[in-house]
């Protein structure tokens, strides 16, 4: 009896463990740990960290399947948000944003931008200047054009 109660306490304290939130990872600057970049321009943050990175030039940037990453790009950059990832992605005009299945993203991008939103995935876009969003299959998508309102996307759309 006594064996059972104690497996009994010992099994609540571990819920209660499971339950208790946990401080939040910090993000680590691109390069460094989690993220390799093979030069300053292309990066990758690894599969599950939490990344960010400042692109002063033209940039390549991945974001690992089930990472959290922050990415700004001064000029053009092209973005790929990974499978169950999330990305904040702040760009520059000419850059293309692709945003995996599953993937959550925030993505601000300059004239003359491409952002695809893929099945399952939930963007939020807003164009500073022409762009071309396609939403085909996203589980949500919505779109601002400059100072318009934000509206839903189910296709394809076009900031001009």
């Amino acid at each position: 009896m006594k064996t059972s109660y104690l497996a009994l306490v010992l099994l609540s304290f571990s819920v209660a463990a499971c339950n208790s939130s946990t401080p939040a990872r910090s993000r680590t600057a691109c390069p460094g740990p989690g993220c390799v970049c093979g030069d300053a321009t292309n990066c990758a943050c690894a599969d599950g960290q939490v990344c960010g990175s400042t692109c002063a030039g033209s940039c390549n940037l991945d974001c690992g399947a089930g990472s959290d990453c922050e990415y700004t790009c001064n000029e053009s950059c092209n973005v790929d948000c990974s499978a169950n990832a999330t990305c904040m992605v702040s760009t520059a005009q000419s850059s293309n944003v692709n945003c995996a299945a599953n993937s959550t993203c925030d993505v601000t991008v300059g004239a003359s931008s491409n952002v695809r939103c893929e099945a399952g995935a939930r963007c939020e876009v807003e164009c500073t200047g022409s762009c071309n969003v396609d939403c085909r299959g996203a589980a949500s998508c919505t779109l601002r054009c400059g100072s318009a309102a934000m509206r839903s996307v189910t296709e394809t759309a076009t900031c001009s």
